[in-house]
């Protein structure tokens, strides 16, 4: 996404998105002059909001209401014009205060999280315990032993390494071997170790006979790894947002129990590809396109992943949120380690 809005069109999107997130469900030009101290006229202000909607940026209700984002406007505002509100020493050490006191044991310890960030957002917190099933694929080796035995190697991105014995119908050469590994490290790179077996049948449907019934012979020897289970997912505040004006129409409380009671499917989202490192804001996540979800991985004991996530409506407070998930994140990691 390029930077395409003027300085006063992103101070006007700015000003409504920090006026949205105190509670407004759309702003008027009024109230535009006021959050953002631009010294114009209310017709003034109206061009500069009729401008960022004919850009994609704001949109409306009908023609005498106020203008809300898109969910472009949003991108735009987390790329370029988000400024994070910092903790402050006394709301971090409140964090960890209330994390450490639960350490006895792992399940204590991920449901109190969830409920603190529940309750320290006013959104849903989900937080998922490391899995080693989160591990993605980094390499596969094959080696011959000899004969129709083939070892298989899988390297996961945690440097986790898991090794079977193929028996295969002919025995393969060292040609083969080579092309198959160059292919299936092409395909399967950066896959998670919980899709491997499905994406082993799908992802090489257009590859020789011969090939197809490796991978097969693979798939058939790789155990079931289930990615997600409710022991797992410990999810916090959904009366949070049954409170918002979001979700005062009867379809979207439907829709929001729905996938709160899909828990595995909102985990999902939570776990979805993202980078390990970074923190990750996805505005309309697909399931409720008024939600969005801030995410972070931590590292578990054994170097597998878990994941730290505010779910709740596009106009939450990301200078608040985004700093909130940062520090949980990297709090847990230290816990893990």
């Amino acid at each position: 996404m390029e930077r395409v809005l003027t300085r006063k069109e992103e101070i006007v999107l700015n000003g409504i998105i920090r006026e949205l997130a105190t509670g407004a469900s759309q702003v008027t030009s009024q109230q535009t002059i006021r959050s953002t101290g631009l010294a114009l006229s209310p017709s003034s202000m109206r061009n500069i909001m009729r401008s960022l909607q004919n850009k994609g940026f704001l949109t409306t209700d009908n023609l005498y209401a106020g203008k809300r984002p898109t969910n472009l406007g949003y991108r735009y505002y987390i790329r370029y014009l988000f400024r994070p509100l910092y903790l402050t020493e006394d709301k971090k050490r409140q964090i960890r205060d209330v994390i450490i006191h639960r350490l006895t044991s792992v399940s204590r310890l991920l449901d109190g999280t969830s409920e603190l960030l529940a309750t320290l957002s006013d959104q849903i917190a989900l937080v998922v315990a490391p899995l080693e099933s989160s591990a993605k694929l980094h390499r596969i080796e094959l080696l011959k032993l000899g004969g129709k035995r083939v070892l298989l190697l899988l390297i996961t991105d945690t440097g986790s390494v898991s090794q079977y014995i193929l028996k295969t119908e002919i025995e393969p050469s060292d040609e083969t071997l080579k092309l198959l590994v160059n292919i299936l490290n092409e395909r399967l790179f950066d896959i998670p170790l919980h899709k491997l077996k499905t994406c082993l049948l799908t992802r090489f449907e257009d590859i020789n006979l011969l090939e197809r019934r490796f991978c097969q012979t693979i798939e058939r020897m790789l155990p079931e790894r289930r990615a997600l289970n409710d022991e797992n997912i410990y999810i916090k505040g959904a009366e949070n947002l049954l409170a918002k004006p979001e979700f005062k129409k009867p379809d979207n409380i439907r829709r929001l129990l729905a996938l709160i009671e899909t828990r595995d499917e909102l985990a999902e989202l939570a776990f979805s590809d993202s980078p390990r490192d970074e923190i990750v804001a996805e505005i309309g996540c697909g399931i409720l396109d008024s939600m969005s979800v801030i995410r972070k991985h931590f590292k578990g004991r054994n170097k597998e992943y878990g994941v730290v996530s505010i779910i709740g409506t596009v106009r939450m407070d990301y200078r608040k949120v985004i700093p909130l998930i940062e520090y949980t994140g990297k709090l847990l990691d230290e816990l893990f380690q």
